[in-house]
């Protein structure tokens, strides 16, 4: 006997069309039922005036009986063939679901393999969140790269690179409502507070959005507290600040350590924070791992990086090979390691990783 052929998903192309006409039939079923019903209801007196005499009669004679009983059976036989897609659909689903339990990254709604969407398929190199057939955004790097040249290495002391936040706060109540106002910069202080550390609390304030009560800080307490940079974590001068309603005290870097601080002017604040890479400096300060996020083992493999400088910046962009097997990948991701030799030590200038991100550099 031949064998009915099936979709991609395993789902018979006829199950399909079954599905789709009895939803059609049952759809125009209803429509007339509904349609008799209005003409003919004992109710609706204008639409009487427009109808023939011998409309009614016409109607009974061809076999439509324009009774509840015919919008009751449209009804029925529409609800029926929506169960019958309904299910179609989580059958299919169900096919792609893996045996851990995820569904793989090309069947993910809204998102197919192909160039530009930022998904592994056979057409294409591996990539990662959208990133570009390298694994990186190569303009992104590039501009990031020139925007770090004008590091000024060669000042001593040499300028922070914070890899933290110079406001950093505990948790929040389960409400969510100071945290709102927090992120938001909504903040006001009792009177004596220092203006700066309120300053430095709201840098930009957000009016727009559902309204929230102002988060309220009543202390500000000189101290010390521990921020990350590009060269470990550092216990720098920071004020402990307290609000009410929040368990925990807030965190803000002192405003002349914050001025030590250097920031490449152009960039934005997802181009400066975000997944932090890694990097091991041997003893010659020329030979570099980096640790980073990336493409996971079973489907590529990083043999090299490029290593690109520009005054006092550099960036090592990892280089993906594709190994893994055509078809559906699950879409995650894996710390992986490269390795580089710089044709000069490091020194001072700032390593950036392959998003162009300044990475924290250890040994």
């Amino acid at each position: 006997m031949s064998q009915t052929k099936r979709g991609r998903h395993g789902t018979s192309p006829r199950s399909y069309c079954v599905s789709l006409c009895r939803s059609v039939v049952g759809w125009v079923v209803a429509l007339v039922g509904e349609t008799l019903w209005a003409l003919d209801g004992p109710d609706d007196q204008a639409a009487a005036r427009f109808r023939p005499a011998h409309a009614s009669r016409r109607h009974h004679a061809a076999g439509i009986a324009p009774t509840v009983g015919v919008l009751f059976v449209g009804r029925i036989l529409s609800g029926l063939s929506a169960g019958l897609m309904t299910g179609t659909a989580t059958a299919a689903l169900t096919e792609l679901i893996t045996p851990s339990g995820t569904i793989p990254a090309r069947a993910s709604a809204g998102r197919s393999a192909g160039p530009g969407n930022g998904w592994p398929g056979p057409e294409r190199e591996p990539t990662v969140w959208g990133v570009s057939p390298h694994g990186q955004d190569q303009d992104q790097v590039q501009r990031c790269l020139h925007a770090w040249a004008g590091f000024p290495a060669d000042r001593h002391p040499r300028p922070l690179v914070l890899l933290s936040p110079a406001v950093r706060a505990g948790p929040f109540l389960a409400d969510g409502r100071a945290k709102l106002a927090f992120v938001r910069g909504l903040v006001e202080a009792a009177p004596g507070f220092p203006a700066q550390i309120l300053q430095a609390l709201r840098p930009h304030r957000q009016q727009a959005g559902p309204a929230v009560e102002p988060l309220l800080v009543t202390t500000a307490t000189p101290g010390t507290a521990g921020f990350l940079t590009d060269r470990g974590q550092r216990e720098l001068p920071a004020w402990e600040v307290h609000a009410r309603g929040v368990p925990e005290p807030i965190w803000v870097l002192d405003p002349a350590t914050s001025q030590q601080a250097w920031r490449p002017p152009g960039l934005d604040e997802h181009e400066l924070t975000g997944d932090t890479a890694t990097a091991h400096l041997d003893a010659d300060g020329r030979t570099i791992t980096l640790s980073f996020t990336g493409i996971p083992r079973a489907y590529a493999d990083y043999p090299r990086a490029d290593v690109l400088e520009a005054g006092a910046a550099v960036a090592v962009v990892p280089v993906p090979v594709d190994i893994g097997p055509p078809g559906f990948r699950r879409a995650y991701a894996e710390q992986r390691q490269v390795g580089v030799v710089l044709t000069r030590p490091l020194g001072p200038r700032v390593l950036l990783d392959g998003h162009g991100r300044p990475a924290l550099v250890s040994g």
